[in-house]
């Protein structure tokens, strides 16, 4: 059904009150708070003509209206231009510089989960940014005791790795730096891959470093890490969860990371930009009381990350667009620092 530009007006208008409110709205409200220029009358009908065409539903025969997933649909396909930044959404961006960029990779997606969280005021969850084809920056090896070596794998992006290395006799930290530096020269910007057949010459203890080495790099291209989630406490001030059965629903979706890592990478295989999946568009049968919205982001190097908002179906969808979109643009520049 395709809504005449009146219908499509009160409904975005109706989405907006009902996102703001959180209760049914009747016509009369929307003549009053939304200045459609229409009578009571003219509303009462196109509010019909909306929800016969499933875009908006009344929770009781005598209530008002609320959206359904085909009108939240149309609202973030037509509601809004969200690439035009607001006052406080420029004042957000300028907030999330504050996340350092002399911090590890971990720590500055850590904080852009807490920080994403906090602003959208529901459930934020970031993932580590990874390269398919991981590379390796450089590596050093650390002197523990005789024979025990401790490996540390500096990848693209300033993400480190470590393993521990045993080796047949007795080592010391001078022999150990040798071998970074041999092993350096071979392999610095090389992925799992390209290292993955091993040099007939190698010395037998170059060979134990490269092992390991090629080891942590094959490991960092197949595991996938759980995403950073916060703002659970957020989520439960939302009247949808006030109660104890919705206030469950969220807590064990935030506990569940295998749920989580299936639905961003379902996000993440999709074209690039924001990916909006609202309500049963969700394909997993739990998440139909919720809104997903991802946004990818990345470096140069090929590293790419997913940011992403779960909250309810009555959600801030142009804010939580807008912030999601500039943030993401903010984290581009901090895994490039």
């Amino acid at each position: 059904m395709t809504l005449s530009s009146r219908q499509a007006i009160i409904l975005n208008a109706l989405v907006d009150q009902y996102i703001q409110v959180a209760t049914p709205v009747s016509s009369d409200s929307l003549v009053r708070q939304a200045e459609l220029g229409v009578s009571s009358a003219t509303l009462r009908n196109e509010m019909a003509v909306l929800e016969d065409g499933d875009f908006i539903v009344r929770p009781y025969t005598s209530s008002g209206a609320v959206p359904s997933p085909l009108g939240y649909r149309h609202y973030v396909e037509t509601g809004f231009e969200a690439s035009i930044p607001t006052t406080s959404e420029m004042d957000i961006v300028k907030d999330a510089h504050s996340i350092n960029a002399t911090d590890d990779l971990d720590a500055r997606v850590e904080k852009t989960a807490r920080f994403l969280a906090e602003k959208v005021a529901n459930v934020a969850f970031v993932t580590f940014p990874r390269a398919q084809q991981p590379r390796i920056r450089r590596v050093e090896l650390v002197h523990l005791e005789k024979s025990l070596a401790l490996l540390i794998v500096v990848l693209q992006g300033s993400a480190l790795r470590k393993g521990l290395l045993r080796y047949t006799h007795e080592v010391s930290q001078d022999m150990l730096t040798s071998i970074s530096n041999q092993l350096n020269d071979m392999i610095s910007g090389r992925t799992s891959s390209e290292i993955s057949e091993i040099p007939a010459n190698l010395s037998p203890l170059v060979d134990v470093a490269w092992r390991g080495a090629n080891t942590i790099l094959r490991r960092e291209a197949y595991e996938n890490a759980a995403p950073y989630v916060y703002g659970l406490t957020y989520a439960l001030n939302q009247p949808e969860f006030a109660e104890a059965a919705g206030a469950q629903s969220i807590i064990e979706l935030t506990e569940d990371t295998n749920l989580l890592q299936d639905v961003l990478h379902q996000h993440s295989s999709r074209a690039s930009g924001v990916t909006v999946r609202i309500g049963p568009e969700n394909s997993v049968d739990v998440l139909h009381p919720f809104s997903v919205i991802t946004v990818q982001y990345g470096s140069s190097e090929g590293l790419n990350g997913t940011l992403g908002v779960l909250g309810p179906t009555r959600m801030e969808y142009r804010r939580t667009i807008a912030i999601l979109q500039r943030v993401s643009i903010v984290i581009d520049d901090l895994i490039e620092a």
